[in-house]
């Protein structure tokens, strides 16, 4: 039975549900009615523990339990297994369980093939000198005007950051043997992707990302539920120790991962291709 009304529970809604009680688990008929009895509400101050009452002077106000909850969180991940929360990492991504590992051999390839996403023209330039075929991420276009229009978008639908992350898991997986390599934005993305796409090797510019600011993460990396999953930190254990983190700026730290303050260079990208 359907009712359009706003998120409620009002009469007619009761009724459908007195109705399929009495069909199912009393044994009536099919088009059985039950009309709600006369009844009289208990008073607020029953049902409110605060009705008309102070609000005790040590409670705490909405910006304070958010704070509590953080903190809550922060302890809990200290203790969480990787495990536990790579499962968290994938969920909040928008993945499920790691695909199972293909036992079909993949033929090497006399060219060595990277994935760009973001990276400047003279890096390309480089790149294609040295005879490796670069092949550059086409995104999926997101409308964000058109996500705004509708209520809780997020909850069923990938963010433009975490669409972003699918869009380089997949060209990863189109490519077996490619490496991954990526700019700003797109190296975060990457590294979420890495998280997924594990053990493969990639190279990430990660610019002026900073990683204790929950503004940097809702402006830039907006993915609900994945500072709750460690967010970075997870995704640096789980991606392997062929992730090379660069450019980081002093804001950027990424506990138990190894992380380049200075900007590599061309030459020296290309060389950890080899």
């Amino acid at each position: 039975v359907r009712f359009e009304a706003p998120h409620n529970y009002n009469r007619e809604s009761r009724e459908a549900v007195y109705a399929w009680m009495a069909r199912w688990l009393q044994g009536a008929s099919a088009d059985v009615r039950r009309e709600e009895r006369p009844f009289t509400p208990d008073p607020l101050s029953d049902l409110l523990v605060f009705h008309q009452r102070p609000v005790p002077q040590n409670a705490i106000d909405a910006t304070k339990l958010t704070t509590n909850w953080i903190d809550a969180a922060r302890r809990q991940l200290s203790s969480t297994p990787l495990e536990v929360r790579a499962r968290a990492l994938r969920h909040a991504l928008g993945f499920g369980p790691p695909l199972p590992v293909s036992t079909t051999p993949v033929q090497p390839s006399r060219r060595r093939t990277v994935i760009v996403a973001g990276i400047d023209a003279e890096l390309e330039k480089q790149l294609r000198s040295a005879r490796v075929d670069v092949k550059t991420i086409e995104f999926t276009p997101f409308d964000a005007e058109e996500a705004a229009k509708i209520p809780h978008f997020d909850t069923y639908n990938r963010t433009a950051a975490s669409q972003r992350v699918a869009d380089i898991v997949a060209a990863l997986r189109d490519n077996p043997e490619a490496a991954l390599i990526a700019t700003g934005d797109n190296a975060i993305a990457g590294l979420l992707a890495s998280a997924v796409e594990h053990g493969r090797q990639a190279i990430l510019d990660v610019g002026d990302f900073d990683t204790s600011s929950d503004a940097t993460f809702v402006d830039r990396l907006y993915i609900p539920g994945l500072r709750r999953a460690g967010d970075l930190v997870t995704a640096a254990q789980l991606a392997g120790d062929r992730l090379v983190i660069h450019n980081a700026g002093a804001r950027f730290s990424l506990e138990g991962a190894s992380v380049r303050r200075e900007q590599l260079t061309p030459r020296e990208i290309v060389a950890l291709l080899k």
